[in-house]
């Protein structure tokens, strides 16, 4: 549940950066999907996936 609203926050945050015009670099904490930067979703360091 923490996970959720974390991640709830973070987006509305950044909508709401986006419709004042905040420029995402300008940001003391910087978040890289407001870059692009996509992520390896269940992988491990090595690059595997943790459930295999």
């Amino acid at each position: 549940m923490d996970a959720l609203l974390r991640e709830t926050h973070r987006i509305l945050r950044s909508v709401f950066d986006r419709f004042e015009g905040v420029d995402p670099t300008s940001r003391d904490v910087l978040d890289l999907s407001e870059l692009g930067v996509k992520s390896q979703q269940g992988a491990s360091p090595s690059g595997r996936s943790a459930w295999t």
